[in-house]
C-alpha cells in the first residue's frame, strides 16, 4: 500500500492527501455520517480542494436521489445472469430459459454491453427498440413478433432485478418495459396437405445426397420427426427431445362399441405443460405411430429405456433438426422460410385436427394447450361447411359446441386422440362445468 507523503485539513468534512505513488491530490469526504475517497486528478492543491467540494456536492445529489454510486458495466451483470439461467435449464429443461440466453446474447449484450447500469434510462431502452426493430427488418424483412419482445423484456428484466438487488440501479429509477410495438402472433402458419406431402417426399429423397454419414444420419433423424409431429402436435424442441424409450408403452383400449384397439401411451415428463404431477400422458392410436417408433429403434440401435428416442446413432440429440429443415424448405420454395420452422408442423397437426371436427376441449387437452389459445391462434379452424365432419357443430368461431356426451365418446373412441374409459365421467364433468359440452 503507498504511503501518505502529504495531507491538507479543507474544512471538517473534506480533507486531501497525496500519495508517494502519485502526483494528484486524493479527496476524503463525509456524507451522511459515511467516509468516501475519491481522486481529485488535480496537482496543485487550491484547484483539488474546489474538486474535493464538488466530488462531495455529486455524491450528496446521488444518494439523495437514490442513485448508486458506483455501477457495473451491463455486460458484467448480463454474464452472471446467464450463468444463472443455465443452471436453471439443467434443472428444469425449460425453453423459456434458453430463449433468455439467446436474447441477451444475441441482442441485449450487443446493444448495452460497455453501458453502465445506472445510465440505461427510458431513452436508452427506445434507443434499444428502434436499434433491434431495424435489425429484424434487415434480417427479416419484418417487425418481431410481440412474443419476441416479451421474451426480450423477460430477459432484461433479470438483469434489472439482479442490479436492484446488487444496489447498482435504483429501483425508483428502473424503465418499464413493454411490447407494445410487437407484431401480433396472429393465426399460426400450418402447411396444406400438398405441402406436407412435397415436405415428407424432399425429406427422404434428400437423406442419401448427403456427403458425410452424419449429414445423411441428421437428414433421417429429420424425416422421422417431421413424421412424429405431423402424428402427434406434441410439442417441438423440450417435449419431444427429452422423450426417451421409458416413456412410451403399448397398451390397448376399449371403444365406445366395446372392441378392442391398441394404442401407445406416451409420458411427457418435460416441457410446458406437465401437470401437477410433473407429467402429461398422450395416447395415439397404434396404427399412426408404431412405424415411427419401430424405424427409430432401428435407425439409433436404442439398447436402454433411458435411451433417448430422437437420438443419432451416437446417442446423442441433434441441434441441426431445425437448419435442416429450412433448408428443406428453400428447396422446395415453400411461402416465406422465415414463417415456415418445424413448429409449423403442430400447427399443422391442431388445424387439422380442428377441421375434422374434433372437440377443441380434447385437442387443448392433448396438445397441451389452453382453449383460449385455440381460439387466439386458430379460429380460421372453426369456420366450416357442413360436409366437414363435426364441423357443423362450431358455429361462427365459438369454441362451445353443441356435442351432446353419446357423440363426444364417439370422438374419443374413434378418433386419434384417445382417453382412457376410467378417466371418461371426470374428463365429462370438467367439459360441463366449463360448458364445452351441453348435457343430453
Amino acid at each position: 500500500m503507498a504511503s501518505v507523503v502529504e495531507q491538507v485539513q479543507v474544512s471538517n468534512d473534506i480533507s486531501l492527501f497525496r500519495q508517494q505513488n502519485s502526483p494528484y491530490w486524493q479527496a476524503r469526504f463525509k456524507v451522511a455520517g459515511k467516509w468516501y475517497t475519491r481522486t481529485t486528478k488535480r496537482t496543485e492543491q487550491t484547484q483539488a480542494a474546489f474538486r474535493a467540494a464538488e466530488l462531495r456536492s455529486e455524491v450528496q445529489t446521488k444518494i439523495s436521489q437514490g442513485i448508486p454510486l458506483r455501477t457495473d458495466i451491463f455486460e458484467t451483470l448480463a454474464q452472471e445472469v446467464i450463468e444463472q439461467l443455465e443452471a436453471e435449464y439443467a434443472e428444469t429443461s425449460r425453453r423459456c430459459f434458453k430463449d433468455y440466453i439467446q436474447a441477451i446474447r444475441n441482442y441485449l449484450i450487443p446493444f448495452f454491453g460497455k453501458t453502465k447500469l445506472a445510465e440505461i434510462d427510458k431513452g436508452a431502452v427506445e434507443s434499444f427498440n428502434d436499434w433491434r426493430k431495424n435489425k429484424w427488418d434487415e434480417n427479416y424483412n419484418k417487425l418481431p413478433s410481440k412474443s419476441v419482445l416479451l421474451n426480450h423484456n423477460a430477459a432484461l428484466n433479470r438483469i434489472f432485478d439482479l442490479a436492484v438487488d446488487k444496489g447498482q440501479m435504483s429501483p425508483m429509477k428502473r424503465p418499464k418495459l413493454t411490447a407494445k410495438h410487437g407484431l401480433a402472433t396472429g393465426t399460426r402458419k400450418s402447411f396444406s396437405v400438398e405441402e406436407v406431402n412435397q415436405v415428407l417426399d424432399e425429406c427422404k429423397r434428400w437423406i442419401p445426397l448427403g456427403k458425410k454419414q452424419i449429414s445423411k444420419d441428421t437428414r433421417q433423424l429429420l424425416e422421422l420427426y417431421v413424421h412424429f409431429i405431423l402424428a402427434t402436435g406434441i410439442r417441438v424442441g423440450t417435449e419431444i427431445d427429452n422423450l426417451r424409450w421409458k416413456d412410451i408403452k403399448k397398451t390397448e383400449f376399449i371403444g365406445s362399441r366395446g372392441e378392442k384397439k391398441e394404442c401407445f401411451e406416451i409420458t411427457i415428463a418435460v416441457g410446458k405443460t406437465a401437470d401437477r404431477k410433473g407429467k402429461r400422458i398422450i395416447r395415439m392410436l397404434a396404427e399412426n405411430v408404431e412405424y415411427i417408433f419401430v424405424e427409430l429403434k432401428r435407425f439409433n440401435n436404442a439398447t436402454s429405456s433411458e435411451d433417448y428416442i430422437f437420438a443419432l446413432p451416437d446417442g446423442k440429440r441433434s441441434k441441426e433438426l431445425n437448419r435442416n429443415f429450412k433448408q428443406v424448405l428453400t428447396k422446395l420454395g415453400i411461402a416465406n422460410k422465415s414463417e415456415f420452422t418445424l413448429y409449423s408442423l403442430r400447427h399443422t397437426y391442431i388445424t387439422r385436427r380442428l377441421e375434422e371436427g374434433i372437440s377443441p376441449a380434447l385437442i387443448s387437452r392433448h396438445c397441451g394447450t389452453s382453449i383460449d389459445m385455440l381460439e387466439k391462434h386458430y379460429n380460421h379452424a372453426f369456420y366450416m361447411d357442413e360436409s366437414a365432419g363435426h364441423g357443423s357443430n362450431y358455429h361462427g368461431g365459438s369454441l362451445v359446441s353443441n356435442v351432446k356426451l353419446d357423440e363426444l365418446e364417439e370422438y374419443i373412441g374413434a378418433g386419434e386422440i384417445l382417453i382412457k374409459k376410467a378417466e371418461r365421467n371426470a374428463f365429462f364433468d370438467e367439459l360441463l362445468e366449463d360448458g364445452m359440452i351441453l348435457k343430453k
